[in-house]
């Protein structure tokens, strides 16, 4: 009885991981809702990101090649404790944050993100992102993509990515569990975050700052080509796998 029992939970645990993330031909399966990264996954601000923390860097005498390494999709706030324990860190940000609406200027949509963006109508989407809330406004608004359902911000959450909270936080939002959420993200700690919300990732690579991830489940170069739709609560996204 004890083996039977042990051989079903095993079956069910895997029946649960294999329906909720379903790849067929050039189909992908997901069960609720999904959850995208802002900067490098929908808008592309690479520029503007690096050339920020090249100044703060520079200002401070800081090693600005440890700093680059580390700052896609990586709240400021662990960066200037990290490189820079010594300084007022609320001081830091206000000055950082002051610079980077200046900088948000510039900032483009990723090919084919506002077309993949329109086709989502009603269907439950968020978007998880370190910046504060009014930077990820003005970013979407400059990009011309649409306002998602939900909107996570560095304003909302105690601890950024890699923490699985801001992921954990949008899907509870979404009244979504964790596990039929899937994630579209360009950087390392995005990715860990995502997974560590225990949710299926997609790394997103035409701003990718890092060789694809093997802890994603699969990427995309971009968002053109990229189909969606929704039958009752499964969405459907069609787009040649790698």
């Amino acid at each position: 009885m004890c083996l039977l029992l042990h051989v079903f939970i095993l079956i069910r645990t895997f029946s649960a991981h294999f329906c909720r993330f379903i790849k067929t031909e050039n189909k992908m399966i997901v069960s609720k809702a999904l959850l995208f990264d802002l900067d490098g996954t929908l808008v592309d601000t690479t520029a503007a990101v690096e050339q920020l923390w090249l100044h703060w860097a520079n200002k401070h005498g800081l090693d600005k090649e440890a700093i680059l390494s580390e700052i896609h999709g990586t709240p400021g706030e662990y960066i200037v404790k990290k490189f820079a324990p010594h300084l007022d860190l609320e001081a830091e940000l206000d000055l950082l944050f002051a610079h980077e609406e200046k900088l948000v200027e510039h900032v483009i949509a990723i090919p084919g993100a506002k077309e993949m963006l329109e086709q989502l109508g009603d269907m439950p989407w968020g978007i998880v992102t370190m910046s504060t809330k009014s930077s990820a406004l003005k970013k979407l608004k400059i990009a011309g993509l649409p306002i998602p359902h939900v909107l996570v911000s560095a304003d909302d959450v105690l601890q950024g990515k890699p923490h699985p909270a801001p992921y954990l936080k949008a899907a509870q939002w979404l009244d979504i569990c964790p596990e039929q959420c899937l994630v579209f993200e360009d950087a390392k700690a995005g990715i860990t975050s995502g997974i560590n919300a225990g949710m299926s990732v997609i790394q997103i690579m035409h701003a990718a700052h890092s060789p694809v991830f093997a802890d994603s489940h699969h990427h995309f170069q971009d968002w053109c080509g990229v189909q969606i739709e929704q039958q009752k609560e499964t969405i459907f996204i069609n787009k040649q796998l790698r």
